[in-house]
């Protein structure tokens, strides 16, 4: 094949995310090459996220279920592929999947109607590789309300993200991230 497309082909009011999208080969996963070029419909400027080998970023449709969104990788040059693994979030229950693969005419030709899906634990460290990103990113300190979803989670496990708190004034917290040398222990 030369591409592969994943689309979506159902409306509702869930919003399709993709974390990961992985490629294998005998069991073992191909590796992103350079030449791949990646495309979404809509919000094709994110799609990268979703071929980075990071669970905490994500591609985001950014728009309701509606037929024919879809997130597509050309190889630009045939490629021997026998499965496909699409990681996101559990909160898109109404997103319905196909496969294609993009034929040397052009075409692009169903694989598979409905995906076999599964439920994975969610992997530990997923706190400090979300610290790591905004690092990445050049982000150094959060403000966080105590409204905010999620607040409870930083204020009580600062150490597994890797934060310390720096300031708090009245319902907002200050935090600062760890150097990048403290975040690898």
């Amino acid at each position: 094949m030369r591409g592969l497309r994943v689309v979506q082909t159902a409306r509702g009011d869930d919003t399709w995310s993709i974390s990961e999208f992985r490629i294998y080969r005998g069991g073992e996963e191909l590796p992103r090459a350079p030449e791949w070029r990646l495309t979404a419909q809509p919000y094709p400027w994110g799609v990268q996220d979703a071929f980075d080998n990071s669970l905490v970023t994500f591609w985001l449709c950014g728009e309701k279920l509606e037929p024919g969104q879809f997130v597509q990788v050309d190889f630009h040059g045939d490629l021997t592929a026998d499965s496909v693994e699409l990681q996101a979030p559990p909160n898109q229950w109404a997103a319905r999947l196909k496969l294609e693969g993009l034929d040397a005419s052009g075409r692009w030709l169903p694989l598979a109607a409905a995906p076999v899906t599964g439920d994975a634990p969610r992997p530990l460290g997923l706190r400090r590789a979300v610290t790591q990103e905004l690092q990445r990113r050049e982000i150094d300190y959060l403000l966080v309300f105590d409204t905010d979803n999620g607040a409870d989670d930083l204020r009580l496990n600062a150490d597994l993200w890797g934060l310390r708190q720096v300031g708090i004034y009245k319902r907002a917290r200050l935090y600062e991230l760890e150097p990048k040398s403290e975040l690898r222990r």
